[in-house]
C-alpha cells in the first residue's frame, strides 16, 4: 500500500475510532450524571439469548428480549413485539440519530479493524497480541481513569479460573480469525464466519442441557451452509487450511459465548470489566505462548517498520478499532431489542465483504455474491426462528 494511501486511511480511521470511544464514554457519563438519590440508572445489559456480553451471540436467557431498552441515560422504555420482529417505542428524533450514528460507528470500526488487520501483513500471533494489549490499555483508561463504570476486580479463585478459560478461548478465536485473514480474502472469511450459529447450536446441545434445539432451528441454518459453499466455489484464494482454521475459529467463538453465559450465571460482572479482564489475561496468555513458540519456530518482529509513523499509526488504529467495535456492539444492544441487534449484526458482514473487496481488489463474482446473500439471509432466518421458538416455549 502506498504511503499516501496509508496516511489517508489512518487519518480517516483515527477520526472514526476517536468518535466511537467518545460516544461510548459520553453515553456512560450521561447515565452517571443523571443519577439521583434513590434512583438507580446504572446501565445494565438487557437479558438476551441472541446477543450479549461484548458482542457475543448466545448469551442471556432463552432467546427472548427482556422487553426493555435503555434510553436517555438508562431510563427504560417498553419494547413492542410485532410479527416481523421487535421494535421499540419512539424515543424522539435525537435518539434515532444517536442510534444511527452508533450503528454506523460499529460497522465502520469493524471494517477498519478487519481491513487493517489484513493490510498490516503481520504474523497472526503478533497482530493478535497487539490487539489484546491495546484493548487492555483502552479498558484501563476507560475504567480506571475516566470511570466509565466502577472497577470490579476478580473476586475469587473460581471466577479467576472461569475468566482465564474464557480469555484463552477468546484469544484462540482471534488467533484463528487473524490467521484466516492472512490466507484468504476478507469476503470469503466473513462468509465462512457466518456459519458460527451452526457450531453454537451443536455445542449448546452437549454443553448446555437447558438449551432446546428444534427442527426449525436446524433447518433454518441450511441456507447458511449453502451460502458458504457458494461463496467458496469461485474464490481464487480458497485454501483447505483456511477452511479448517475458519471452522476452528467458529468453534472458539461459539464456545466463548457458552463460557460467558456460564460465567455471568455464577458471578456478577459487567461487560466493560469483563472485556478488560479477558483482554488483559488474553494478552498474558498470548505473550507467554509467543515467547515459548519463538524458541522453536522464530517469528520475525518487524521492529524497523515501527519507525514508520504511518505504519505505527495503522497498528495503533487496528488495536483501538478492535476494542471499539466490540464495545460498540454492546452499546447498540443496550438501546435496541435483541432480535434487532441480531439483524444489524447479520447485515454487518456484507458491508465488511464489500469494503474488503474495494480495498484489496478481490473481485466478487455473481456466484460469490449469491453465497454471501444466502448466508446473510440464513442468519436472519435463524434469528427469527429462534425468537419464535423462545416465545412458544414460554
Amino acid at each position: 500500500m502506498a504511503k499516501g494511501s496509508i496516511m489517508r486511511c489512518v487519518t480517516l480511521t483515527v477520526l472514526v475510532c476517536g468518535s466511537s470511544i467518545l460516544d461510548t464514554g459520553a453515553y456512560a457519563f450521561q447515565v452517571t450524571a443523571l443519577q439521583a438519590p434513590g434512583r438507580d440508572l446504572r446501565p445494565r445489559p438487557p437479558l438476551s439469548s441472541l446477543r450479549g456480553g461484548f458482542g457475543i451471540p448466545g448469551l442471556g436467557g432463552k432467546g427472548k428480549s427482556d422487553g426493555l431498552s435503555l434510553r436517555n441515560g438508562g431510563e427504560k422504555s417498553p419494547v413492542k413485539s410485532t410479527a416481523g420482529g421487535v421494535t421499540t417505542q419512539s424515543g424522539g428524533f435525537r435518539d434515532k440519530i444517536e442510534l444511527g450514528v452508533l450503528i454506523f460507528l460499529w460497522y465502520a470500526t469493524s471494517v477498519v479493524c478487519t481491513n487493517s488487520t489484513k493490510g498490516l501483513g503481520l504474523h497472526w500471533s503478533i497482530v493478535t497480541l497487539s490487539q489484546l494489549v491495546i484493548s487492555s490499555l483502552c479498558g484501563f483508561v476507560g475504567i480506571r481513569l475516566f470511570g466509565i463504570v466502577p472497577y470490579k476486580p476478580i473476586a475469587n479463585a473460581d471466577q479467576l479460573k472461569q475468566t482465564s478459560l474464557l480469555a484463552a478461548v477468546f484469544t484462540m478465536g482471534f488467533i484463528t480469525l487473524n490467521s484466516a485473514l492472512g490466507m484468504m480474502h476478507v469476503s470469503l472469511v466473513m462468509t465462512l464466519r457466518a456459519t458460527e450459529p451452526i457450531f453454537t447450536l451443536l455445542l449448546s446441545v452437549f454443553l448446555l442441557k437447558s438449551e432446546q434445539v428444534t427442527f426449525k432451528m436446524a433447518m433454518s441454518l441450511m441456507p447458511v451452509v449453502f451460502g458458504a459453499a457458494l461463496s467458496s466455489a469461485e474464490s481464487a484464494d480458497f485454501r483447505i487450511a483456511g477452511l479448517i482454521i475458519s471452522v476452528v475459529c467458529n468453534i472458539m467463538f461459539a464456545l466463548r459465548g457458552i463460557l460467558t453465559k456460564r460465567l455471568k450465571a455464577s458471578h456478577t460482572v459487567d461487560n466493560f470489566n469483563l472485556f478488560f479482564q479477558v483482554c488483559f489475561l488474553g494478552a498474558l496468555f498470548q505473550g507467554a505462548c509467543l515467547a515459548v513458540s519463538s524458541l522453536f519456530v522464530p517469528v520475525s518482529l518487524p521492529l524497523h517498520r515501527l519507525s514508520d509513523i504511518s505504519y505505527a499509526s495503522t497498528l495503533l488504529v487496528n488495536g483501538v478499532s478492535f476494542y471499539a467495535y466490540l464495545q460498540l456492539s454492546w452499546v447498540v444492544l443496550s438501546r435496541i431489542a435483541a432480535v434487532s441487534h441480531s439483524v444489524c449484526n447479520s447485515l454487518r458482514r456484507p458491508v465488511m465483504c464489500v469494503f474488503g473487496s474495494l480495498q484489496f481488489g478481490n473481485p466478487i463474482s455473481p456466484l460469490n455474491s449469491a453465497g454471501i446473500a444466502m448466508a446473510t439471509l440464513g442468519t436472519l432466518l435463524y434469528s427469527q426462528v429462534r425468537l419464535a421458538d423462545g416465545k412458544s416455549a414460554e
